[in-house]
């Protein structure tokens, strides 16, 4: 399995950004791919929980985004 990571520092001025991201996420939950696990880190994983599955991890990294 091949582990890719996301680092998802969009913040709320950027919409074209955050419409991305949601859209890949989405479509990845969606159609997962046996052969890669996405690893998302985030400041804030309350915004993007829910696309937390099998296929992708969300790790909030506070610390990371100051």
């Amino acid at each position: 399995m091949i582990r890719v990571g996301l680092i998802f520092s969009v913040g709320q001025e950027w919409q074209g950004g955050l419409s991305y991201f949601h859209n890949l996420l989405s479509c990845y939950r969606k159609f997962p791919d046996a052969a890669l696990q996405l690893e998302v880190f985030t400041a804030k994983a309350e915004g993007i929980a829910h696309y937390q599955s099998d296929a992708i991890e969300i790790h909030s990294c506070p610390e990371v985004f100051r």
